[in-house]
C-alpha cells in the first residue's frame, strides 16, 4: 500500500469514528427530547379529574367529563322504609300561648256535646312577634351652683352610645351587611320593611364603621392567637369586593380561624398573615406564595 493510500484510508476510518461519536450523540439526545415530549404530554393531560390536583388547577380550555346518570328506576321523594325526619314539638309548658278548640255540637247529627278529650292532636305554630324599635330619650339637664354660680351639666352614663342608634342595631347591620354580604341599599330597605326604621344609605356606611371599630379587638385577638399556634394551615380563593377582584385569605390554627381579604394574592400576604416571628408549621397547597417557607417548616397538603 502506498503512502497516499494508507494515508487516504487513516483519514476515512478517522472520519468514520467521527461519525460515529456524532450518532450516537444524536441518538442519545432524540431519547431525552422523546422523553421530555412524553412527560410534557402526560402533564398537559393531567388535571383535577384524572389525578389528585385541585380543580383551581385546571387550564382555561379543560372541561369536565360529563358522567351519565343511569336511572334507579325510584320515584322522587322518600324511600321505603327512610327514616322520617320532621319537626318535634316542644313540650306544652314551654308554649308561649295555649289555645284550646272544643267542639260544641256533633258533626253529624248535631246533637250537644259533653265530656272532654285527654289527649288532644297538638299542632305547634312558631312565628316572629313584630318587632317595635324601642327609643329611649337621655334629657341631659344642667343646674347652676347656688355658692359660685358655675353651671354644671349632666354627663351621659357609661354604656349609652354618643349617637342615635343602639349596640343591636349596629350589630345587626354590621352582620347582615359583613357576613350576609347585603348592599347598604337594601339593608336600609330592610330596616324600613321589618322595623319600621328610617335610616339613610350614609348612616348604614356610619354605622358599618361602627361595628368594625367594635370588631377591632376580638379580630386582632385571634390574630395573636393564630400566630401562637404550633400549626397553621393557609389557603386562598377568589373574593369580588366592591366589583374589584380580590382574595379571601385563611389561616386556619387548632383553637382560631383567621378570615381577610387582600387585593393581592402575592408572598406578602403570607407574611403578614404569619408575621415575621412565625416558627411553626406551615401547610400549603404548595402554590408559589408559600415558597418562602422554610422546607423545614413547611407541610405539603396530602391532597394536591
Amino acid at each position: 500500500m502506498t503512502p497516499a493510500v494508507r494515508a487516504f484510508v487513516t483519514q476515512l476510518l478517522a472520519r468514520l469514528s467521527s461519525l460515529e461519536a456524532r450518532l450516537e450523540t444524536s441518538e442519545r439526545r432524540v431519547a431525552e427530547l422523546e422523553k421530555e415530549n412524553r412527560d410534557l404530554r402526560q402533564r398537559l393531560a393531567t388535571n383535577s379529574s384524572n389525578s389528585s390536583m385541585p380543580p383551581s388547577s385546571d387550564r382555561p380550555e379543560h372541561t369536565p367529563p360529563k358522567t351519565e346518570k343511569t336511572s334507579t328506576g325510584r320515584k322522587r321523594g322518600g324511600q321505603a322504609g327512610h327514616v322520617k325526619r320532621e319537626r318535634e314539638l316542644i313540650p306544652t309548658e314551654q308554649c308561649d300561648k295555649v289555645e284550646e278548640h272544643v267542639p260544641h255540637s256533633c258533626s253529624s247529627c248535631g246533637s250537644k256535646l259533653m265530656g272532654s278529650d285527654p289527649n288532644p292532636r297538638r299542632h305547634q305554630v312558631t312565628d316572629i312577634p313584630p318587632i317595635k324599635p324601642v327609643t329611649t330619650e337621655h334629657q341631659i339637664h344642667t343646674r347652676q351652683c347656688s355658692c359660685c354660680g358655675k353651671y354644671t351639666t349632666a354627663k351621659l352614663p357609661s354604656g349609652v352610645p354618643a349617637g342615635q342608634f343602639g349596640p343591636n342595631l349596629v350589630a345587626t347591620v354590621t352582620l347582615l351587611t359583613g357576613l350576609g354580604r347585603i348592599s347598604q341599599r337594601i339593608m336600609a330597605t330592610l330596616l324600613r320593611d321589618l322595623f319600621g326604621l328610617s335610616i339613610s344609605d350614609g348612616q348604614i356606611s356610619r354605622l358599618q364603621t361602627i361595628g368594625r371599630k367594635s370588631l377591632q379587638a376580638g379580630y386582632e385577638e385571634i390574630v395573636a392567637d393564630v400566630r401562637k399556634s404550633a400549626t397553621i394551615n393557609l389557603d386562598e380563593t377568589g373574593w369580588v369586593q366592591n366589583n374589584d377582584r380580590a382574595w379571601m385569605w385563611v389561616a386556619v390554627g387548632p383553637r382560631a380561624s383567621l378570615y381577610s381579604i387582600h387585593q393581592s394574592r402575592s408572598r406578602s400576604v403570607v407574611h403578614a398573615t404569619m408575621g415575621d416571628d412565625y416558627r411553626g408549621v406551615v401547610t400549603s397547597d404548595r402554590f408559589s406564595a408559600y415558597s418562602d417557607i422554610p422546607d423545614g417548616r413547611h407541610q405539603f397538603c396530602w391532597a394536591h
